[in-house]
């Protein structure tokens, strides 16, 4: 059991702390409304709920569980079946199943709305609305764009639109998948054409490769030194200086072979020769000489072997390399070629003819090397072109999509550029409109499924009713009863004792009441929550918010009879803590009966001050609600007594005393009364009898007009000459002497009938 409790931080009370205890097997609390008392159940309930508030158990005890009746309980448990007016549930699980499957049909009707609104945003591809519209339209115009272009490509080409031509989707989707594939490369259609000359020839044959051309005659060549210098005969020899001085050694060495003949006279001069100058002329084109003009003649004669072999080689490959370079190259480089060798040819003529002249030979190397330059472009193609002839498939392939690439990104550049600048918005707008489609259909799939599981769990009302049913009837109660609904199968309504069903909501009283009995019915109930502990603390705050007798009569009566199990153990429950502001109710509970035990009771005041926390004051075995009017006098003497500790609405106290003394038990005119003061004391004696008769009998709220200390006094000053003027000042001294039971002064008041 619980033996105190500090609550902290809560509403009502000194945010520091207030100290309550000792608790017993039953605690009863009293306090008017507003004093705090469903503070106090809350906190037992639940001690979180106000940071720092602590319980204290018994030391030889585990904490219990403990169940709470009070307004949010009510809140909790009791439910109004939708569209099923006069149907209501019990049990916080059928409520909380209720009003998911509420929930649930709603937002399956508002899904469905949003659907469809989502699928007339998406549109219809076919009939070309909506954002599927919009995508339709733009890829039907690449489409008709990319068909009419298509003459565009090369006759040669063609072939790469097999398998398209009778299919326009097709078409399409190779478009897209090209665009997508290539950014905006691509060829000339004039380069693949010569391409697949090969790729698409079937007879195409491999191509053997070019030797370079190779002219071995260089400055380093036997023979190649002497034409820079010139070739002569002896100096040794006396003619030598005149055919030097005279510089026609060449014309000496022609005229040489014809002296033979015309000896003994000179072929020119017809003068005789003499031998001397025949052994002269010998000696100066000696050996030497005759080496170096044989030297000359055999670079010669190798030059122009090499020429012709060079010619003949160049007139062989030349068709060939005019099929693979350019031809203007070809035809410059060539050109150069054979002008150099033409040169070099007439300097070595010139140089044989008179070898005492110098002249200069070009060297081949330049020109050679830009002929094998073009030998080795077109050897480059050979072996593309073998390539292509050994991979034919393969090549082929190659082919076909450089050449819808070219036909993308070329002949449709325009076309796929204006769809790729609108498609990307379309096709963002698409997927998020079937994303969030789809995933309105998959919730609308899953609350489904939900609502069904829901469904499944309602049960049948019938056992609590029954359990219910049997309480009434037990204390005698036949106003009303509950009966199963006829409309929903855990719903309950209730049943007037005419047998007539409540067709309107039911009132705040029924309501509180039916709740209660639902929560004696579970602490009757044996343990099915494994997290609850075996036995249970029952703390019930204000059960009864109807002045109803015969209400009152029930609930009263079961909490007796689950105060007797509590001391027999009975059933689950240990203590009980009540809380209340009903003076019957509490005097009903609390009533010891005949061969009733009086211990293990302590009552408690919850009382509230005027501008001040509440506080609890501790009576222990003692109950402190004792009769409404003596209650009554017993304020008024307070108040005189102490004015400034005086209790919220104490002209309601006064009012209530006058009430009953004088109009209810003595039957006096009030008009006669009031005559009999003057000025402010006339004012005040009439707002006391006009409260009378504009009053009602229900409970001081805590909005009342809670007055001053002057006015404190004026009102029991006229309150005192009431009774004193009306001849009933006996009445008066005796109310005001009685001494006050409590301690220090502090006794609640409770001014119900």
């Amino acid at each position: 059991m619980i033996e105190s409790m500090r609550l902290v931080n809560a509403p009502c009370f000194e945010r520091g702390g207030v100290g309550i205890g000792s608790l017993k097997q039953f605690n009863f609390f009293f306090g008017a409304n507003g004093s705090g008392k469903t503070t106090i159940g809350q906190a037992l309930a639940a001690p979180l709920r106000f940071p720092g508030t602590t319980l204290t158990w018994e030391r030889s005890g585990e904490p219990l569980s403990i169940r709470t009746y009070n307004l949010e309980y009510v809140r909790d448990v009791f439910g109004t079946a939708a569209d099923l007016p006069g149907v209501f549930l019990l049990g916080k699980a059928s409520r909380e199943v209720h009003d998911e499957i509420a929930t649930l049909q709603v937002e399956l009707k508002v899904s469905a709305t949003q659907r469809e609104s989502l699928a007339t945003t998406l549109g219809d591809y076919v009939a070309g609305t909506g954002a599927l519209g919009e995508i339709s339209t733009l890829r039907t115009e690449l489409t008709e764009a990319g068909w009419l272009k298509r003459d565009q490509v090369p006759e040669a080409l063609s072939i790469m639109f097999a398998g398209y031509r009778g299919n326009k989707a097709r078409f399409l989707q190779q478009v897209l998948d090209v665009a997508s594939e290539n950014d905006d490369a691509y060829e000339e259609f004039d380069l693949l054409r010569e391409e697949a000359a090969t790729v698409l020839d079937l007879s195409s044959t491999r191509l053997d490769a070019l030797t370079h051309l190779n002219m071995d005659i260089s400055t380093g060549a036997d023979g190649f030194g002497l034409f820079a210098v010139p070739v002569v005969g002896s100096k040794d020899v006396a003619l030598a200086p005149l055919i030097n001085k005279l510089d026609n050694s060449d014309w000496v060495r022609q005229g040489r072979p014809f002296l033979p003949t015309a000896s003994p006279r000179c072929p020119f001069c017809q003068q005789s020769v003499s031998h001397e100058l025949t052994v002269q002329l010998s000696e100066y084109f000696d050996a030497r000489y005759t080496d170096q003009l044989d030297e000359l003649s055999r670079f010669g004669a190798k030059h122009d072997a090499m020429a012709r072999r060079a010619r003949e080689y160049i007139d062989k490959i030349k068709p060939l390399l005019l099929a693979q370079v350019d031809n203007d190259a070809l035809e410059l480089s060539l050109a150069r070629l054979d002008k150099v060798l033409l040169q070099n040819e007439r300097a070595i003529k010139n140089k044989l003819d008179q070898p005492s002249n110098i002249v200069k030979l070009e060297d081949l190397q330049a020109e050679m090397a830009s002929v094998n330059a073009l030998i080795d472009e077109a050897n480059e193609r050979t072996r593309s072109h073998n390539a292509l002839v050994d991979n034919r498939a393969e090549a082929h392939q190659n082919l076909i999509r450089r050449c819808w690439r070219t036909f993308v990104r070329g002949v449709l550049v325009a076309d796929i550029t204006y769809y790729e600048a609108r498609i990307g918005g379309l096709e963002a707008a698409r997927e998020s409109l079937q994303g969030k489609l789809h995933k309105k259909k998959d919730q609308e799939v899953a609350d489904r499924d939900r609502l069904q599981k829901l469904q499944t769990q309602i049960t049948s009302s019938q056992p609590i009713i029954t359990k219910i049913n049997g309480l009434l009837r037990s204390v005698g109660f036949l106003s009303f009863h509950l009966a199963e609904s006829r409309a929903a199968t855990d719903g309950y309504e209730l049943v007037r004792a005419d047998g007539t069903h409540a067709s309107g909501t039911l009132s705040e009283g029924e309501r509180t009441f039916i709740t209660f009995l639902y929560f004696y019915h579970q602490l009757q109930g044996v343990q099915t929550d494994t997290s609850e502990s075996p036995t249970l603390v029952a703390v019930i705050d204000d059960p009864i918010s109807s002045l109803d007798s015969d209400i009152l009569f029930v609930v009263s009566t079961l909490i007796r009879r689950l105060m007797g199990q509590i001391r027999k153990e009975e059933r689950r429950v240990r203590q009980l803590i009540l809380l209340t502001h009903n003076v019957h109710f509490q005097k009903e509970v609390t009533y010891i009966r005949s061969g009733e035990p009086s211990s293990g009771r302590h009552f408690f005041v919850v009382r509230k001050r005027a501008g001040q926390p509440s506080e609890v004051i501790p009576y222990l075995g003692k109950n402190p609600v004792r009769t409404v009017y003596k209650s009554l006098w017993d304020e008024v003497a307070r108040a005189k007594s102490s004015p400034d500790e005086s209790s919220v609405g104490l002209q309601n106290v006064m009012r209530r005393i006058l009430e009953n003394y004088f109009r209810v038990l003595g039957g006096i005119d009030d008009s006669v009364i009031i005559s009999q003061f003057e000025g402010e004391q006339q004012i005040i004696c009439r707002s006391l009898f006009s409260w009378i008769n504009e009053g009602s009998h229900s409970i001081i709220e805590e909005s009342e007009f809670s007055p001053s200390g002057m006015s404190i006094d004026a009102y029991l000053e006229v309150f005192e000459q009431i009774f004193t003027r009306s001849d009933n000042r006996g009445h008066y001294t005796m109310m005001m002497g009685v001494e006050l039971e409590v301690p220090d002064g502090a006794i609640p008041i409770e001014v119900g009938q």
